[in-house]
């Protein structure tokens, strides 16, 4: 990739890496790249994560990038690789919009009647045995919605119902449908339960339903093998010190060959960085060596991060710095920055590098979270930030989170301060 040139030097003159922007047009490629429907996902249906994966090695490869490895690991994942449709007394659903199933779901192909469950019934669980009885061989449909008005105490009753179900036994139930008005957000299961459970957008479906017809197919796959990809920039002067990019590049994949998640902001963007890291970084050298990791697998619980804390390719005590990129493709109302109330210090150095350069709108702290692929690293006792983007787009864990509505607003200036900071180190 090419950096802009045109750079503004004042005083005594800055260092060329401190100046530079990104080209954005490289950036979008990346990322409309990562999201598109050939990589389907980045997850196990049609092997997205492994075209993923293999993606961003040529990449490091076609930067110069020295010394490139991979990381292979398996678990077990559940996927739904056939057309997967539901209609409610005749009228069809979008999969990703209007339902989505869980992620344990088992397959389910057929035409049921439903048994809606009053809340009253929920608040005693007595009456479970009678609800299990009349809702077999049928659909048992549960409305938490709003309009529900189901106390938080039946919701967790009807939740315990459900786990039940799922995970014991489904006592001759078909299937169970969880009415919501709350956003749709998938999330990939890694067994596969004994009941199909589908949670429906309120928005979809009527006061009342009779017939529910349903083809879903599920498919575990009890050793699905993913990677870590692992680049190396050696330091010019103390190249046994390290700083340490991570992000994660997996998604959620799709349904079939009719639906899947592109992923854009989570986490095409913040891969996009570690490649626009990576080619900066061959570039411009620093004195201790750089390591960029693609994990893979966090989808399922962080996965990947926690297999290289297992297994590092380098010393972790030789890390001086990590920084964690997950959803950079906002930043209207500028970033957050995990355990920055935990690395005080360093964290007042990078607002004030964002003060001084005008990068963002603003640098806001959270404490510790393990909410991304930091978290082992934190738990090791690295320093280390987790740094995400706010404001612009909701798109998350759906089909609408596509690179040609990503403003990646802030992606910039991330970049730039990023890069200021770790030059401080």
């Amino acid at each position: 990739m090419k950096w802009l040139r045109n750079l503004l030097f004042v005083g005594l003159g800055l260092a060329a890496g401190q100046s530079m922007a990104q080209d954005m047009s490289q950036v979008r490629d990346w990322v409309n790249n990562l999201a598109s429907q050939k990589m389907y996902g980045r997850g196990y249906v049609f092997e997205g994560a492994q075209k993923a994966a293999d993606f961003v090695a040529s990449e490091f490869e076609r930067m110069g990038v020295s010394q490139v490895y991979q990381q292979s690991f398996t678990s077990p994942v559940n996927q739904f690789p056939g057309a997967m449709s539901l209609s409610i007394d005749g009228q069809a659903l979008r999969p990703g919009l209007d339902f989505l199933p869980d992620g344990c779901s088992s397959t389910l192909k057929g035409t049921f009647d439903a048994y809606k469950v009053n809340p009253e019934q929920l608040k005693d669980q007595a009456a479970f045995p009678d609800i299990i009885r009349a809702a077999r061989n049928k659909f048992l449909i549960v409305d938490v919605s709003s309009e529900a008005q189901v106390p938080v105490e039946v919701q967790s009753l009807m939740q315990s119902l459900l786990a039940y179900l799922q995970n014991e036994n489904n006592q001759g139930i078909a299937g169970a449908m969880v009415i919501t008005d709350k956003k749709l957000t998938h999330s990939v299961g890694n067994e596969l339960c004994w009941l199909p459970v589908i949670i429906v957008d309120k928005q979809a479906v009527g006061s009342t339903i009779s017939k529910v017809k349903i083809n879903l197919k599920a498919k575990l796959e009890s050793d699905y093998e993913h990677r870590n990809v692992v680049a190396l920039i050696k330091g010019t002067k103390t190249p046994e010190e390290t700083v340490v990019f991570t992000a994660h590049y997996d998604h959620l994949g799709g349904f079939g060959e009719g639906t899947y998640f592109p992923g854009a902001n989570d986490n095409a963007s913040g891969t996009a960085m570690i490649l626009a890291l990576a080619d900066y970084y061959t570039q411009n050298p620093p004195e201790y060596s750089v390591v960029l990791i693609a994990f893979g697998a966090e989808e399922l619980g962080l996965l990947g991060s926690r297999y290289y804390i297992e297994n590092p390719l380098f010393p972790i005590n030789s890390i001086k710095w990590l920084i964690n990129m997950d959803m950079l493709g906002t930043g209207e109302e500028g970033i957050k920055v995990v355990n920055g109330t935990f690395h005080k210090e360093e964290f007042a150095r990078l607002q004030s590098i964002n003060e001084d350069g005008g990068y963002l709108p603003k640098v806001s702290p959270r404490g510790e979270a393990c909410n991304s692929d930091h978290c082992f690293f934190h738990q090791q006792e690295v320093p280390c930030f987790f740094i995400y983007t706010l404001g612009g787009i909701q798109a998350y864990h759906d089909p609408l989170d596509k690179a040609e509505t990503l403003p990646l607003t802030g992606f910039a200036g991330v970049f730039q301060l990023i890069t200021d900071f770790v030059a401080t180190l």
